[in-house]
């Protein structure tokens, strides 16, 4: 499955407040699923990255192979989450 990023939110600090950060994320998704719906076929998911300092998760959007990238729908999704992050 493609994926691609959109970012992060919240102000825990991974790895010492895992719980945390997850819970921020989780909140963000529920957020960007409000104000920035996707299509049939994408979603909002939690994305771990490999770092040489330890994996870290931010919110990416996922979406099943055959479907076009929806780079319309991640931009607009940036900014919800950059919105949604200054409050």
């Amino acid at each position: 499955m493609p994926t691609e990023t959109i970012g992060s939110c919240g102000v825990g600090r991974f790895p010492n407040e895992r719980k945390r950060v997850l819970n921020e994320l989780e909140l963000g998704i529920a957020y960007l699923r409000r104000a920035c719906p996707l299509p049939d076929g994408y979603s909002y998911e939690v994305i771990w990255h490999d770092h040489e300092s330890g994996p870290y998760p931010d919110i990416g959007v996922v979406w099943d192979a055959p479907l076009p990238e929806p780079w319309e729908w991640i931009a607009k999704a940036q900014e919800e989450l950059a919105r949604f992050d200054d409050r």
